[in-house]
């Protein structure tokens, strides 16, 4: 790990890296807490998600990545729970799923390409 304490507390920027020193998480701390916008990397150096926090928990924009760097998952977090659009992409870069969260709860369905695909949420 990688950053600045004040007051015993993680504050600033901040690197987190596996054993093998590739780094696999990048973002602020506020008191200890995450805070704004947090990447995330496989062991492999490949972007996997990106995330918004607040006071350590999930808040505003959410992406997480295929391998080949095309979108997989995309939505927001308010309260701490899915609210508003959630999409899911093939690794082609299709739409295949688009439904619409109220305060974590699935309320619409707006795009389902295959009824038979996997719904991850």
């Amino acid at each position: 790990s990688q950053g600045a304490y004040a007051d015993n507390l993680k504050n600033g920027k901040w690197k987190e890296c596996a054993d093998n020193g590739q780094i696999i998480e990048t973002g602020s701390y506020k008191q200890d807490k995450k805070q704004g916008k947090w990447t995330f990397y496989s062991e492999r150096a490949v972007k996997v998600r990106e995330q918004n926090f607040v006071d350590d928990a999930p808040e505003g924009k959410f992406t997480e990545f295929y391998p080949n760097g095309k979108p997989h998952f995309t939505g927001c977090y308010h309260n701490r729970v899915k609210d508003g659009e959630w999409s899911s992409w093939d690794a082609n870069g299709n739409l295949v799923y688009k439904v619409v969260f109220q305060q974590g709860k699935k309320i619409k369905v707006i795009t389902e390409t295959d009824p038979k695909i996997n719904k991850p949420f």
